[in-house]
């Protein structure tokens, strides 16, 4: 008697990735969730683990059933750089020298949802867009930024329109990383208003929810730093002065946030008015084995921190204070990178520069201050730049 054997052909994990990415299905259901997850400013992670709706249940079930149909046992398939946040992923369901499905489950919905999360290339391409708030009745002006009005809520992770009952969201290039959630900035902001000072900031183009979704988020993070001194305020040299900072080797902060260089400069801008600029330089790559992804650094783009502030030194305070920031074609950039690199000075005027927040009026340092430091909060050469000057 004839014996006849069937084999079970098994997926591999990068038939089962290819799966996951391309399927018409999944992308309709994953895109539709990851984009209520982004208007009520709800991480994937954070969202996962306390929403069980049925959205996110059938998402569950399609995936789990391909995850069963995959041979986990093989990783060659997924070698390369390209896999390397998918095979972390896959991690979480290692237990004991097998795969646990459900484990992993998570963290593969949570991997897809963050796929379908605007990039800094698709933030970089909309900066300029203006749609959300053409809808809303928002103002623009001729720099992309709306007024701070009193009939406004600046919350800490939000703006709050209250007659409209819409909630919007300060421009995702405030956020911490360019992606989480805010840290200080809105805070200051609200305060520079409240102190009388005008204030303009730029809104992200995507997100739009209702104020019964907000969410206080706290964060357990802080900076400090102090300042720096009288003579470099007062001076009346019209030659531009330029510091440069490094980054340590051994700094910890490049696990997570990979620095370069910072370049501090300073000049007249007219009489008795001396500006200062600050440019921030990340590297291309991240210098860590395992943490090459660097937080502004997209497939076409790259995105600079910029800021600069004025020093009006007949009233003894500060004009105004701005952040910004420079977008470059990342060839563009990687030519530049390698000039500061080298110690050479690329000229201040370089990229397109798009702001993001201005605060305008009679500014003491410690406002000045306290809105640079969140801005380029995990950047330790502000410190080192301003001193122990306080005013």
């Amino acid at each position: 008697m004839l014996k006849l054997i069937v084999d079970i052909y098994m997926k591999t994990l990068r038939e089962l990735h290819e799966e996951l990415t391309t399927s018409a299905e999944l992308e309709s259901l994953v895109s539709s969730v990851s984009k209520e997850l982004r208007n009520r400013n709800v991480s994937a992670m954070h969202a996962l683990a306390m929403y069980s709706g049925d959205d996110i249940k059938n998402l569950s079930s399609k995936i789990r059933a391909m995850m069963l149909e995959t041979d986990t046992s093989d990783q060659r398939s997924i070698n390369g750089e390209r896999f390397q946040i998918f095979r972390h992923v896959l991690w979480f369901g290692e237990e004991d020298g097998n795969f646990n499905v459900d484990r992993s489950l998570h963290m593969v919905l949570v991997y897809l949802l963050q796929r379908h999360s605007p990039g800094i290339d698709d933030y970089v391409e909309n900066i300029d867009n203006n749609d959300l708030a053409k809808r809303i009745n928002l103002h623009v002006d001729d720099e992309g930024l709306i007024t701070l009005k009193d009939d406004m809520e600046l919350r800490k992770h939000a703006l709050v329109l209250p007659k409209q009952d819409i909630m919007i969201y300060p421009h995702q290039f405030m956020r911490r990383f360019y992606s989480a959630n805010f840290v200080y900035i809105p805070t200051a902001l609200d305060y520079c208003k409240q102190s009388g000072h005008d204030v303009q900031f730029r809104i992200d183009p995507f997100r739009q929810s209702e104020p019964r979704y907000y969410q206080n988020i706290f964060e357990a993070d802080h900076w400090h730093g102090p300042s720096f001194s009288l003579e470099v305020l007062r001076s009346t040299d019209r030659k531009p002065i330029r510091t440069v900072k490094f980054a340590r080797d051994d700094d910890r902060l490049q696990l997570t946030y990979p620095l370069g260089y910072t370049v501090f400069r300073s000049d007249m801008m007219d009489i008795g008015q001396r500006q200062f600029s600050i440019e921030e330089y990340v590297p291309l790559v991240g210098p860590m084995a395992g943490f090459k992804e660097v937080p502004g650094v997209g497939e076409k783009y790259v995105i600079q921190k910029f800021a600069h502030f004025v020093y009006d030194q007949a009233n003894e305070n500060f004009s105004h204070v701005d952040g910004a920031v420079r977008i470059f074609m990342k060839d563009e950039y990687a030519d530049i990178y390698e000039t500061v690199k080298t110690g050479s000075d690329p000229e201040k005027r370089i990229g397109k520069r798009r702001k993001l927040f201005k605060v305008s009026g009679s500014l003491d340092l410690e406002t000045v201050q306290n809105l640079l430091y969140e801005y380029f909060r995990y950047n330790p050469h502000l410190g080192e730049y301003f001193g122990t000057y306080k005013a």
